[in-house]
């Protein structure tokens, strides 16, 4: 009975000398004696790596790892974990990077970070500086775009760090990478896609792209800034447009607007497939952008949209010469299809659908786009220039010479009177194709000697 009294009281002592021993176990801090890069290394140009030569003690508690970390403007940027057992180490030619990153000065004071821990986690922290120069960057770089297409990307003088593109009209999305060659396989750095919208990072040729959406703007120019690796672009917002119901006896959901335009003025149409129903004449744009620069004159203008013909037509019925010529005649449209509806119609001035606004491009030369087709119940087209939108308008004239360009299956028409070789009319002859035609118009011989340069758009 006394051994099982005695049992609770030497488990209560044993416990209270187990307590009382670890409650004196004494604390202690690594020691880090020796940092010392390999080579005497004190400055590099980035990318690099550096090796470092270290030997840590703690004389009480056990060692359990070093810890290496590179800090650019306060960020860490690399790091790497060493084990480290027993109360001293020593770390031989151990090797870290030191990377490219945005933020760089010129020369970057770069810090390398050592800490020492022993298995209490109590640590010591040593820092050295590394001197790191930014990489000699080429003149120009390339957005390389998904599906192989290059954007040339340059900097100036006065501003060695930001790239820009020449001003013209870009993708609304783009996605790719920016690189110092093209191809990839040549280039010494590329971008992608960052940790943030709009910024980029050094990443491998198979690494992600940078993708931007810039949707309801029209995208003039690409910049980067190869210092804080950030993307950005120069640009305007489009002015949006919606049609209403227009009447019309063929077409019931044609639609139209009078809308006040400025050339250079961006556009929105609301509600109008531009991709199959453009009009080249009028606007320029992007392949996959729905936003347009108009290229017409300031004013008022009509925009007249039908499903039924696809066609958009701009116009301005009023004008004439010199502001603009009509193109009158049969056989053609200046929407991008032929429709059987245009077989059995003859000559009109009134119907906006059978006659072609020529836009003034330059002085005294006009350009119109349609459709030109000899699939009319008179099996021909012809047409002819005219000054107004009347009968009594002067029109050009031609000589065979004056067609010009792409004239296969083209030849002038019915000879004027008193003016053998000379014809206000232009026609089909044999090995005519049907298809969509660029009509240049050419008045700066006068009138009487006009030419015609025509273009096929495949």
């Amino acid at each position: 009975m006394k051994r099982i009294l005695y049992m609770p009281l030497i488990l209560l002592l044993a416990i209270f000398f187990s307590c009382s021993k670890e409650l004196h176990i004494e604390k202690s801090v690594p020691t880090i004696s020796r940092i010392e890069t390999v080579g005497a290394v004190t400055a590099v140009t980035v990318p690099s790596t550096v090796g470092f030569n270290v030997s840590v003690e703690d004389a009480v508690r056990p060692l359990s790892t070093l810890e290496i970390e590179v800090l650019i403007n306060d960020l860490v940027v690399e790091s790497k974990s060493i084990r480290t057992k027993g109360n001293s180490a020593k770390v031989e030619n151990e090797t870290i990077a030191i990377p490219f990153v945005k933020d760089m000065d010129p020369v970057e004071d770069v810090v390398v970070r050592f800490n020492s821990i022993n298995i209490d986690g109590d640590h010591a922290t040593k820092d050295i500086i590394i001197k790191a120069s930014r990489p000699v960057l080429p003149s120009t770089l390339y957005y390389l775009v998904e599906g192989g297409s290059s954007i040339p990307l340059s900097n100036s003088t006065e501003d060695p760090f930001v790239y820009k593109s020449t001003e013209g009209i870009f993708e609304s999305k783009i996605s790719g990478k920016i690189a110092t060659e093209s191809p990839l396989a040549d280039a010494d750095f590329i971008w992608g896609k960052g940790r943030y919208e709009s910024e980029s990072a050094i990443v491998s040729s198979t690494g992600d792209d940078i993708e931007f959406d810039y949707t309801g703007m029209i995208v003039k120019q690409i910049i980067f800034d190869a210092q804080t690796f950030l993307i950005d672009v120069k640009g305007d917002v489009a002015t949006k447009i919606t049609l209403n119901p227009r009447v019309d006896a063929a077409d019931s959901e044609m639609k139209s607007a009078v809308v006040s335009l400025k050339k250079g003025q961006f556009l929105e149409i609301i509600g109008v497939n531009m991709e199959s129903n453009f009009n080249p004449d009028f606007f320029n744009h992007s392949a996959s952008s729905k936003i347009y620069e108009f290229l017409g004159e300031d004013g008022d203008w009509e925009i007249i949209y039908s499903p039924r013909y696809k066609g958009l037509w701009v116009t301005r019925l009023q004008d004439e010469a010199p502001t603009n010529y009509w193109v009158v005649g049969h056989g053609f449209t200046t929407a991008t299809i032929w429709h059987a509806d245009y077989k059995g119609i003859g000559w009109d001035l009134d119907d906006f659908k059978q006659v072609a606004y020529a836009r003034k491009i330059e002085d005294k030369v006009y350009q119109a786009t349609v459709f030109i087709s000899n699939e009319h119940d008179w099996e021909s087209f012809e047409f002819q220039f005219y000054s107004n939108r009347t009968w009594d308008a002067v029109p050009a004239e031609f000589s065979a010479a004056s067609i010009q360009g792409d004239k296969q299956g083209f030849s002038i028409g019915a000879p004027i009177a008193g003016k053998p070789g000379k014809s206000i009319s232009i026609t089909n002859a044999p090995g005519f194709v049907p298809g969509y035609y660029k009509l240049v118009l050419d008045l700066g011989q006068g009138v009487e000697k006009a030419t015609v340069h025509i273009t096929k758009i495949d």
